[in-house]
């Protein structure tokens, strides 16, 4: 059974990551401050319980497990901006649009069209925590490790191909190979090194 965490040490240390990187985030993302934010830490070691996930209004709820797991602020920092970007792209509203749309057209084809919304879903909050993230000054290099670290979630199962189309979330290996892109990462890079050049940084 989960609960929530009464573990100071580690809403000592997500508090500290996420003060670093909203406070240094470029003045044209200030719109994020206005919204009412707060993490909660909940229990957990079993496998299911490495999990992160987001709430209107700006509630993020990340498991012990998985703080554990990646106990680097560069890894925390990733994780934390990911959630984010799930707001700032509004997948939430776009997901109920999304379902009302659909809810007349058959019931397994509605379950296909949601896969894919929700794998579209996942890239874009990749790609958009990682610009967050650089942006902060946290070396967006670091990104694709903490993907390739979440691989050993990636259960091979009998039908491969069946269980891939049928999971909301893409591969943890296409995850940390898509923010990889060279193209993707040289955006990142160029907001790293601004940010970095902010603070005085060689």
């Amino acid at each position: 059974m989960r609960s929530i965490s009464e573990d100071i040490s580690q809403y000592g240390f997500v508090r500290r990551v996420w003060l670093c990187m909203t406070r240094k985030l470029p003045p044209s993302l200030s719109h994020l401050d206005e919204l009412n934010w707060e993490i909660l830490i909940v229990t957990g070691d079993d496998v299911t319980d490495y999990f992160a996930i987001v709430c209107s209004g700006g509630k993020i709820i990340a498991s012990t497990a998985l703080i554990e797991l990646h106990s680097s602020d560069v890894e925390l920092a990733t994780m934390l901006a990911h959630e984010v970007a799930h707001i700032m792209a509004r997948h939430g509203v776009e997901m109920c649009t999304k379902v009302e749309l659909i809810s007349m057209i058959d019931c397994v084809l509605n379950l296909f069209v949601l896969i894919d919304f929700y794998e579209t879903c996942e890239f874009e909050a990749d790609y958009i925590g990682l610009l967050l993230m650089a942006a902060a000054g946290y070396d967006p290099r670091q990104a694709p490790k903490f993907y390739e670290k979440m691989t050993m979630f990636d259960e091979p199962v009998k039908f491969p191909l069946l269980a891939r189309f049928l999971d909301s979330h893409p591969s943890s290996k296409e995850r940390a190979k898509a923010v990889a892109r060279p193209e993707i990462m040289q955006e990142a890079l160029i907001l790293y090194k601004d940010a970095r050049g902010r603070r005085g940084v060689e």
